[in-house]
């Protein structure tokens, strides 16, 4: 998805390189394309999560947390969000958000004071985020906060596009909004006793996500303040990725292959 998704990008800028032999000829600037692919990937996602009252996996995560628990995510997708909204989760409070409260018309039907000190921190944006622009300017959703926070919705809404950061190598978030979740994120992996990595690949291209854990694991070794815990929930070479990454920052590791292994085996404890 970052690979397609780069080179679509690329390809605004360089027509003479990327374009066809033949037809018509393309001027620089933003493609059609870009905006199909972000459209496409809204409504695959978006799709997923229509029924708002089955249960997943998601709904078992979120029956675990605890207040001051924090959950760091790079998904779009809306699925753990709808999943802590149906257990009394306020988005309103829950998502670290500065600003007025009014853009938030998600909330639950009744809030559970458990899980009232929950953070959902979702540092790449979500399918539920809107921002005042347009696909030809695509800019937008760097520079600005978000106007409004709706539920899972199929359709846009006018005037406004969904704030999720496309998977390009180069990432610049000009606006505090950005700089406040990814702040926020810090000083959570700083404080964590543990820490549970769940099909989170660590790509070498994610410049923003490895320069974060790096400084994590630089303070954690100079204050000598090792992770008491640390679950990895992937495949072998994901794993591994992780383990390299966070050498020296845990004293205790404890591998799971799927999502579902590790809820059925750390929620007896």
């Amino acid at each position: 998805m970052e690979t397609a998704f780069s080179l679509l990008f690329m390809a605004k800028d360089f027509p003479e390189i990327y374009s066809a032999a033949r037809g018509r000829r393309r001027m620089p600037g933003d493609r059609q394309e870009i905006e199909d692919f972000l459209r496409l990937t809204s409504d695959i996602l978006t799709l997923i999560d229509r029924d708002g009252d089955r249960h997943t996996e998601y709904d078992a995560l979120a029956a675990a947390l605890r207040s001051q628990d924090v959950v760091i995510s790079l998904n779009y997708d809306t699925l753990l969000d709808s999943a802590l909204v149906r257990r009394g989760w306020d988005p309103k409070q829950g998502y670290g958000m500065a600003g007025g409260k009014d853009k938030f018309k998600w909330k639950p039907k009744k809030v559970d004071p458990n899980l009232r000190g929950v953070r959902l921190l979702k540092l790449h944006g979500s399918l539920n985020w809107f921002v005042r622009g347009s696909f030809s300017d695509l800019s937008a959703v760097f520079n600005k906060k978000p106007t409004c926070v709706e539920g899972p919705r199929m359709n846009d809404l006018s005037g406004h596009v969904r704030q999720i950061i496309p998977p390009i190598y180069g990432k610049f978030f000009d606006h505090d909004h950005w700089r406040n979740l990814w702040v926020a994120a810090h000083s959570a992996l700083r404080e964590a006793d543990a820490l549970v990595v769940i099909g989170c690949s660590l790509i070498e291209t994610d410049f923003h996500l490895r320069a974060l854990v790096g400084r994590v694991v630089q303070w954690r070794k100079k204050e000598r303040a090792p992770l008491k815990r640390l679950f990895l929930v992937d495949r072998v070479k994901v794993r591994r990725r992780w383990a390299t990454a966070l050498k020296g920052a845990f004293s205790h590791r404890t591998n799971y292959r799927t999502f579902a292994q590790f809820m059925r085996e750390e929620a007896r404890r």
